[in-house]
């Protein structure tokens, strides 16, 4: 099947050059607290301005739908620039585990256990990897740059497409200290990313993909589905089924 994470602009043109795959293995584990602050508080300053987003506002505390205003509005729970990185600091440090009698505090990697840690995650990276494009274009090196435009992450899962090597020399200078990546794929004509296939065709020189599933390559037999008996909340188990329809 063709398409998804194929680029059409690269097969439009029959020209296929590269596909890579990489992976951070700490990404959740070794950020330290200072580049986890400073990066949200850096996109949190992109976010508002004092124009039409001097504020975000809140109908409750439970809303998932708030929005941006250039003014207090009444009734509502408003929080503008200085608020919203004062909370993600305190948050940051503030965040607890209690095993038996003994309470210990996370004092590096992402806060676990919050609905908000991939969000985070996923700013963080955002963040280096403007300021890394940003330096290139000032620095005039639009070429490589340029090599960048077909490469796409979902959270920690990074797929360069045609960048002709220049992730893989630049990858420790682009994110903050502490990140492991690791590349995934050997053969830069074919790799896996997001349960999809991908291979170069020799004879169109085009992107084609196909779905994947990594526990087929498994050794050994998988367990799809959990047990009505297990321990598991039956939520769980009935979502896992739906998830494999």
């Amino acid at each position: 099947r063709r398409g998804g994470l194929a680029s059409p602009l690269i097969n439009a043109k029959s020209s296929a050059h590269d596909t890579e795959s990489y992976d951070f293995s700490t990404l959740y584990t070794n950020l330290n607290h200072d580049s986890l602050i400073s990066n949200i508080n850096w996109c949190l300053g992109k976010a508002f301005n004092n124009h039409n987003r001097k504020y975000v506002s809140f109908k409750s505390l439970s809303s998932k739908t708030p929005f941006f205003t250039n003014k207090l509005t009444n009734n509502n729970y408003n929080f503008d620039l200085s608020n919203s990185t004062i909370l993600h600091t305190w948050l940051v440090h503030n965040t607890f585990f209690k095993c038996g009698n003994v309470t210990v505090t996370q004092n590096i990697g992402i806060p676990m256990g919050d609905n908000q840690a991939p969000y985070q995650a996923n700013l963080v990276l955002y963040k280096d990897e403007f300021i890394f494009i940003e330096k290139l274009c000032r620095n005039k090196n639009l070429h490589i740059a340029k090599c960048f435009n077909n490469t796409h992450r979902f959270l920690d899962d990074i797929n360069p497409k045609n960048n002709f090597g220049h992730f893989d020399f630049f990858k420790n200078s682009i994110y903050s200290p502490g990140l492991i990546i690791n590349k995934e794929n050997l053969d830069n004509n074919r790799t896996s990313m997001l349960e999809i296939d991908m291979f170069i065709n020799p004879n169109n020189n085009k992107f084609t993909t196909f779905l994947y599933d990594k526990r087929e390559n498994f050794g050994f037999p998988i367990v799809k589905y959990p047990s009505i008996k297990s321990n598991i909340h039956s939520t769980t188990i009935y979502n896992v089924f739906i998830t494999q329809m």
